[in-house]
């Protein structure tokens, strides 16, 4: 019963998380599949039904590309790739907005913050 009561206390923190928090945060990944490895022996059914429908929690994120540290505008990118800089750069530069803003220009470098969803396009003006 301790043990159960304890999971419930994290399953409260956890669902009081934002949805910036739960959107961006690798800890909060990290603690949603401590809880549902926790539950894993006293329950291996639900855990593992919750494993399952667990991950990935989305799909897709919204990435915010930057120019030149000015925003403008923002490409959905799967959730899997939004970690690898050079991916989530390709998708930007083919979707309609990197088509329009970063087509013909000379990008000399491309910055994704490790934290959130939003990379950097530095080009020569």
């Amino acid at each position: 019963n301790a043990a159960i009561s304890r999971l419930m206390g994290l399953t409260n923190a956890l669902s009081s998380a934002t949805m910036r928090v739960v959107q961006h945060s690798v800890e909060f990944e990290e603690a949603l599949a401590a809880l549902v490895m926790m539950t894993a022996p006293m329950a291996p059914h639900l855990a593992s039904e919750l494993w399952a429908a667990t991950y990935p929690i989305y799909s897709s994120i919204n990435s915010y590309p930057q120019i030149n540290n000015k925003a403008c505008g923002t490409v959905t990118v799967p959730l899997q790739v939004s970690k690898d800089s050079e991916r989530v750069q390709q998708l930007i530069l083919e979707s309609p907005l990197g088509q329009k803003l970063l087509g013909e220009r000379n990008i000399k470098r491309a910055i994704l913050s490790p934290r959130t969803a939003l990379i950097n396009f530095l080009i020569d003006e």
